[in-house]
C-alpha cells in the first residue's frame, strides 16, 4: 500500500479540521471519510493480498479507526470510514499518526510497496450526512445484513444552484412519505474533496437481486411520478453518476463488537 492510504487521508483531516467550523450550539451530524482506490482488474489479487496482510498488523498494535469495504463494479475499492463528529475525526487522525509512530516506517514501507501497481489513483474526501434531504427512520448505521449491495447516485450540483437543487430533492422524500413508500434512502454532501458541490444519494439492499427487483418493481409503481421530479431538478445538475458495489467483509477493519454488560 502506498503511504497515500492513510498518509494523504490524515492531510485531509488536518485541512478539513482547519476550514470547517463546528457549532456548539447543535450536535454535530454524521460524517464519514472516504477512500477509494481505482484498483487495475489484473493486479486485483495481489492488492487484496495486501490489504488482507495489512488488517492484522492494525489489530496487533491497538488501532482504534475503523472502516467498512466496498468494491465497485468498476473495481473501484471505497473505504467508509464512519465518525461523529469533529472529535471522532481528530481522535481518527491521532490513532493513525500513533500507530505510524509505533509500527515505524521501517516496518510500514515495505509493506506499502507491495501496493506499488496494483492501483492507478487514490482519492480522499469527507462527507456530511443531511438527514433533510434523506428518507429513513433512523440515523445512517451499518447493517451488514442489510448492507451488503449498495447504490451510490452522485449528484454533482452547478456551482450556486445548492438550495434550488436541495428545495427540488427534498420533494422525493415527501412524495415517498404522502405514498407510504417503503424504500429509503441516505443523502450526503461532500465538504472536503470531490467535485464540489457533489451529493450522493446512498440505498442499500440484503443482495444484488433483491436490491433490483425490489427497485424495478418501485420504479413501474412510481416512476412517472418521480421522473417530474427529476426534470425539474436537473437545471440545477451538472451530471449524475452512478456507483454499485458490494460489501467486503474481508477487505474491512470493523470495530471491537461490545462486551456484555456484566451481571448483577
Amino acid at each position: 500500500m502506498k503511504p497515500s492510504f492513510r498518509c494523504v487521508l490524515a492531510g485531509v483531516l488536518g485541512v478539513a479540521l482547519a476550514v470547517i467550523p463546528a457549532t456548539a450550539e447543535e450536535p454535530e451530524p454524521e460524517r464519514v471519510v472516504l477512500e477509494v482506490h481505482q484498483v487495475i482488474p489484473e493486479h486485483a489479487a495481489a492488492y487484496e493480498t495486501a490489504i488482507k496482510e495489512f488488517l492484522p498488523m492494525l489489530a496487533e498494535n491497538g488501532y482504534t479507526g475503523y472502516w467498512y469495504a466496498f468494491v465497485t463494479e468498476e473495481m473501484q475499492y471505497m473505504y467508509g470510514s464512519p465518525v461523529k463528529d469533529f472529535t471522532g475525526i481528530q481522535e481518527q487522525w491521532d490513532g493513525w499518526a500513533e500507530f505510524a509512530e509505533k509500527v515505524g516506517m521501517d516496518t510500514l514501507q515495505p509493506h506499502f510497496d507491495k501496493f506499488t501497481g496494483t492501483y492507478e489513483y487514490s482519492e480522499s474526501s469527507l462527507w456530511r450526512h443531511r438527514p433533510d434531504l434523506s428518507y429513513s427512520s433512523d440515523p445512517p448505521k451499518f447493517d451488514a445484513e442489510k448492507d451488503m449491495f449498495r447504490s451510490w447516485g452522485f449528484v454533482f450540483v452547478k456551482p450556486g444552484m445548492e438550495m434550488k437543487f436541495e428545495e427540488s430533492f427534498k420533494k422525493f422524500g415527501s412524495y415517498s412519505k404522502e405514498k407510504g413508500i417503503e424504500w429509503a434512502w441516505d443523502t450526503w454532501v461532500a465538504e472536503f474533496g470531490g467535485e464540489m458541490p457533489v451529493y450522493v444519494y446512498s440505498e442499500v439492499g440484503p443482495s444484488r437481486g433483491e436490491f433490483w427487483t425490489e427497485s424495478d418493481k418501485l420504479e413501474k409503481e412510481i416512476g412517472k411520478d418521480t421522473m417530474k421530479i427529476w426534470v425539474e431538478m436537473l437545471p440545477t445538475v451538472r451530471r449524475v453518476e452512478f456507483i454499485r458495489g458490494e460489501y467486503r467483509p474481508d477487505l474491512s477493519y470493523l470495530p471491537p463488537a461490545e462486551e456484555p454488560a456484566a451481571e448483577e
